[in-house]
């Protein structure tokens, strides 16, 4: 069970016709910063992937992964809004997932601001339009 405070980061994914369920941002016991939420469905892709190559399995990437009802729009270690230490930012693992041919959307509440970074809406912005550059629809709610 994930605990959850104030402050923990959450979003519900699908692709294509299958619900993925919600995930939430948590301390792991392998990582030495917060895996965010946008890290477990890129985690739960992965893990996807290589079952699926050690099965000589060819995967559908017609789907589109919807993720919807994300608090804030993904961190970027690119533009110096992640935190998390020993892992990329989330905006740039989800390139990386669109750059093998996965289909992407995401929508979040507002903009990434992790205290102490000077600029930091303007900086999530920047991290929005990588995205977007690398084919992910991004939606940002409050701008």
């Amino acid at each position: 069970m994930v605990q959850r405070s104030r402050d923990t980061v959450t979003l519900d994914a699908t692709f294509g016709p299958v619900d993925l369920g919600t995930h939430a941002s948590q301390q792991t016991t392998y990582s030495i910063g917060t895996e965010h939420a946008e890290d477990s469905v890129v985690d739960l892709f992965e893990a996807i992937e290589f079952h699926a190559d050690l099965k000589n399995l060819q995967l559908d990437t017609s789907h589109v992964l919807k993720i919807n009802n994300l608090t804030a729009s993904p961190c970027s270690s690119t533009y110096g809004t992640c935190k998390k230490g020993d892992m990329d930012g989330c905006a740039e693992r989800l390139v990386e997932l669109a750059g093998r041919g996965f289909k992407i959307e995401v929508h979040a509440d507002h903009y990434y601001q992790p205290k102490g970074v000077r600029g930091a809406k303007s900086l999530s912005k920047k991290a929005c339009e990588m995205m977007e550059s690398a084919g992910i629809k991004v939606t940002v709610d409050k701008k």
